[in-house]
């Protein structure tokens, strides 16, 4: 028991140390975690370790391929958690103006997308709500979409009959509006 630290110590043979400490909370030396290697495995299995969790927040900026130019914002809300390798985001983000062009770009997200096992491994879409964004498709859907190896989400339409359509700056997002989203990922 180590008394000036106020925690219970558990060492083995001079290996790594885990302890608890007077709150309950149990910690394990970085780089170790939860082994989950009692459990069936699938085939392609990587790792039985939990080794993190994490909450927190971060702030989604608006941006563009061709310029980030300069948004006046209303609110830039945003939070995540991450478990072992999966982060998932939650954002809402409205502004009354920009002059940011190109490719419509939201920035500023916790981690970057992971680059392991391929990239059609790793892309992913997630949900919304949105005001004031003129649509690519006019009776399309709006999805927030995350590409591998890269740290911005860009929003897709899409159509029954047209396929998939990038969202672009234009007079209605220069003049404003709002996103309300998520979206889950693997994380580098």
């Amino acid at each position: 028991c180590d008394v000036p630290n106020a925690r219970l110590r558990m060492q083995y043979n001079g290996g790594s140390t885990v302890d608890i400490d007077s709150s309950g909370n149990i910690h394990v030396p970085s780089g170790s975690g939860i082994s989950f290697s009692a459990s069936g495995n699938f085939s392609t299995m990587d790792s039985e370790i939990l080794d993190d969790y994490e909450e927190g927040y971060w702030t989604p900026t608006i941006g563009g391929h061709v310029s980030n130019g300069t948004t006046n914002y209303g609110n830039q809300r945003g939070s995540y958690v991450k478990i072992g390798g999966i982060v998932h985001l939650n954002w809402y983000i409205s502004w009354t103006s920009t002059n940011a062009s190109g490719q419509f770009r939201i920035y500023g997200q916790p981690y970057t997308a992971a680059t392991t096992y391929g990239t059609n491994y790793n892309i992913t879409t997630g949900s919304m709500m949105f005001d004031s964004i003129n649509v690519p498709y006019q009776y399309g859907q709006m999805l927030p979409y995350l590409a591998h190896g890269v740290n911005q989400i860009v929003f897709y339409s899409s159509y029954h009959t047209n396929g998939w359509s990038i969202l672009s700056h234009d007079s209605y997002t220069a003049n404003g509006g709002a996103l309300i989203c998520s979206i889950s990922y693997r994380a580098a």
